[in-house]
């Protein structure tokens, strides 16, 4: 905990897809319930490795239930037109911008990405 946020960090490729299912679904459920949860989620360098479909449908369940109900930040040094190549589906991808850019401010940021 910083600043009095609960801070959480997890990914879909946590789950372990070789365990058992019924232990792989209680972990699944459990990962969902902390991602949904959290005051402030903040998923890194969305784009940078291709989700599998199970973990697509996992981001997009976790930010429907999380629309309008807490904070998220979501870094990609992709654009949103690029965003159907890692989720797999246009379809998928058109819900899951839709519940992301409402009641938002976007912040694009151009420049040869190094922090100084």
């Amino acid at each position: 905990m910083k600043y009095g946020v609960r801070e959480l960090r997890a990914l879909p490729s946590d789950i372990d897809l070789n365990q058992p299912s019924r232990q792989r679904q209680r972990r699944l459920l459990k990962l969902q319930r902390d991602l949904a949860s959290a005051k402030l989620l903040i998923i890194d360098e969305l784009g940078y490795v291709l989700l599998l479909p199970t973990g697509a449908e996992l981001l997009f369940e976790t930010f429907s239930q999380r629309y309008e109900r807490g904070s998220t930040i979501v870094t990609s040094n992709l654009p949103f037109e690029d965003w159907t190549s890692v989720l797999g589906s246009e379809r998928l991808t058109g819900a899951l911008l839709d519940r992301l850019t409402h009641h938002v401010s976007i912040l694009a940021m151009n420049g040869d990405g190094s922090v100084r």
